[in-house]
């Protein structure tokens, strides 16, 4: 289970074809920036509750940032995995973190 705000996952990819997977529960009114830093080149994916459609696909090279709001409440899943399948071990070291943003609605003070 993926923690925004929580914490941060530092992972490498162990043999070749490894991917990793998280599932982010999203609440209402918030929307996601993602953080990856990599030391190989990276995808990422976000899939739907049954991780058979892909909502959203980015690629990292070093540092990038993904926002991203989700279409509805609900369980996701992130698949991360090396652009190059036959790349794996310490080369492919990267730090992943999440941040939710929960939308606020101001409303003037009427007098």
């Amino acid at each position: 289970l993926l923690s925004p705000n929580l914490s941060t996952h530092e992972r490498n990819f162990h043999f070749p074809g490894d991917v990793d997977w998280y599932r982010l529960e999203a609440v209402s009114n918030a929307s996601y920036t993602f953080y990856l830093t990599t030391e190989a080149s990276t995808s990422f994916e976000i899939l739907d509750e049954s991780a058979s459609s892909v909502l959203f696909q980015g690629t990292s090279d070093m540092y990038t940032a993904f926002a991203w709001s989700p279409p509805y409440v609900g369980d996701f899943y992130i698949r991360m995995a090396p652009v190059d399948p036959e790349v794996y071990g310490a080369v492919t070291l990267y730090t992943f973190e999440a941040l939710a943003i929960k939308e606020k609605l101001f409303l003037p003070i009427i007098q």
